[in-house]
């Protein structure tokens, strides 16, 4: 079974290994340190499969070029034996509520546009969004309340010292498959409960995807 829920301080060390063995550098597990040192970690979730921490995403905030304030998606990786079993896609949608909860209107993120667009997301050049990277259709928004997204606001700037990802590997989250999806093209999902760090409760979508 897997339990999607909050980082914990426990969690850690994991989450460093988990991120330096995903990606070709360590810039990303060092990213999640930074941004958690700085208090600026908006949601980090991690997934758990018998006590073990086999992924982990993370979440922070970011603002246009006119000031209008969003959440990034980056870094999310899952580890290599729990690949194709729909976890990344779980991660991502209980991120998402969690950002919702959190007060955020909208997320933008770099990553494969192939399997971001099943769970919503479109390139962010749709509505006047662009990013420093020159990500082109990788870079990606998501409206989480309706009427939030900054249209024609811009570039997404990134904040001195806080990289949206590495260079190595052009800022992209890694989503390792895409998951299960209903007739719509959407993952099929469930409501679940969780307690965000902030100790308030919030409903989460936990997608279906396929279990062995």
């Amino acid at each position: 079974m897997v339990v999607i829920r909050p980082e914990r301080p426990v969690d850690r060390e994991a989450i460093y290994a988990l991120h330096t063995t995903s990606f070709p550098s360590r810039a990303e597990a060092q990213l999640v340190d930074a941004l958690r040192a700085r208090g600026r970690l908006s949601a980090s979730l991690v997934a758990e499969v018998e006590g073990v921490v086999v992924g982990h995403i993370a979440f922070s905030p970011v603002t246009t070029a006119s000031r209008a304030g969003g959440a990034r998606l980056a870094p999310v990786a899952v580890s290599e034996a729990q690949r194709r079993r729909g976890i990344g896609a779980e991660l991502v949608c209980a991120g998402l509520e969690a950002c919702r909860a959190a007060g955020f209107g909208w997320v933008a993120m770099l990553g494969e546009p192939r399997c971001y667009a099943r769970l919503g997301f479109r390139p962010a050049s749709e509505v006047g969004l662009s990013d420093e990277y020159g990500g082109g259709l990788a870079f990606q928004v998501l409206e989480l309340v309706r009427g939030a997204l900054p249209v024609g606001a811009g570039q997404v700037p990134v904040r001195p010292g806080e990289p949206l990802a590495s260079a190595a590997t052009q800022g992209r989250s890694r989503l390792p498959a895409p998951p299960h999806s209903s007739a719509a093209g959407r993952p099929t999902c469930r409501h679940v409960d969780l307690t965000l760090d902030n100790g308030r409760p919030a409903r989460v979508t936990d997608p279906l995807g396929p279990r062995p």
